[in-house]
């Protein structure tokens, strides 16, 4: 007889062993190409700070932890240095957040916590760290990124409850959405704005210029630097594309052959196929995207 063991707790248990979800898995492959890329043509590592305020709830204080653990590692992957204080605080904060003024850049993680210490009368931590990167603003003016992470509703709604709206319109900053919508293990469209918002190069209408290529200085360098990084983005949206219909395709084989009466059954079985199957289908595709990539860099192809 079996027993049911929901999607979201088998894919705690797999990323809790170190394993990473199939879109995740073609994210870091995409983030290694772009490490090999700044390399090859002697970019400079930038250096960047986050800034972000915990929340009294503890689950949202722990996603966010996560979250932003897993922001910094992406980033130094690509060979940046990025300094958080869930690993990089010294004993004095004060002095870790003079690093504010050493940095290229500032994320500025926007929840509603944020926003409300930002609000408050009294001086706290998080007010003290904003007025360095005001300061770090004035010399600077294109340092602040500010990133959405946690918030309900569409961009604007989330803007609202996050963000101090009116040094935002004063100093004209663009702020990108981050969010995470739902399970990456059951439904890889989850993770669709938060690596468009990473990897983003404004090729597409309404679609501002990601974090990857604004701390890197994309936008101002050659055509084929930029060339160059636009293909290797066309291939992880071919990658994911390829993902996702694999994951609906499956979803659908399996309803149709066992039925409905199984429901639970069938929902864990099409997760178990979906993350083993497409771990094994991911290897085996690997010669079907070095061919693609081939046939689209043999033709010069622009993006």
């Amino acid at each position: 007889m079996f027993s049911y063991v929901s999607p979201d707790r088998i894919g705690r248990i797999l990323e809790e062993s170190g394993g990473i979800s199939p879109a995740y898995y073609h994210f870091n492959h995409f983030l290694m190409e772009c490490k090999n890329l700044f390399a090859r043509h002697d970019f400079r590592q930038p250096r960047c700070f986050i800034s972000y305020c915990w929340g009294s709830n503890s689950d949202l204080r722990e996603q966010l932890q996560k979250d932003l653990i897993k922001l910094k590692t992406e980033l130094e992957m690509l060979g940046a240095t990025v300094l958080l204080d869930l690993s990089n605080l010294s004993s004095n904060i004060n002095q870790f957040m003079d690093e504010i003024e050493g940095c290229d850049f500032v994320f500025l993680i926007g929840t509603p916590e944020l926003k409300m210490r930002l609000q408050e009368q009294a001086q706290n931590n998080i007010k003290l760290e904003f007025s360095h990167i005001e300061r770090k603003l004035s010399s600077k003016p294109d340092c602040l990124l500010p990133l959405i992470f946690q918030a309900e509703g569409n961009f604007s709604s989330a803007f609202e409850q996050t963000m101090p709206i009116r040094f935002i319109k004063q100093h004209n900053i663009l702020v990108r959405d981050c969010r995470r919508f739902g399970d990456e293990w059951t439904n890889p469209e989850s993770l669709s704005t938060y690596i468009g918002t990473l990897s983003g190069f404004g090729a597409e209408p309404k679609e501002p210029l990601g974090v990857i290529a604004s701390i890197y200085g994309m936008a101002n360098r050659e055509l084929r630097f930029r060339d160059e990084y636009k293909l290797l983005r066309e291939n992880l949206k071919y990658r994911l594309i390829r993902t996702n219909f694999a994951y609906k395709k499956l979803h659908k084989q399996a309803s149709s052959t066992i039925g409905s009466s199984y429901k639970p059954f069938v929902k864990c079985t099409i997760w178990g196929i979906s993350i083993i199957g497409l771990s094994a289908m991911i290897l085996s595709q690997s010669k079907d995207i070095n061919n693609y990539n081939q046939f689209h860099t043999s033709r010069g192809m622009l993006f």
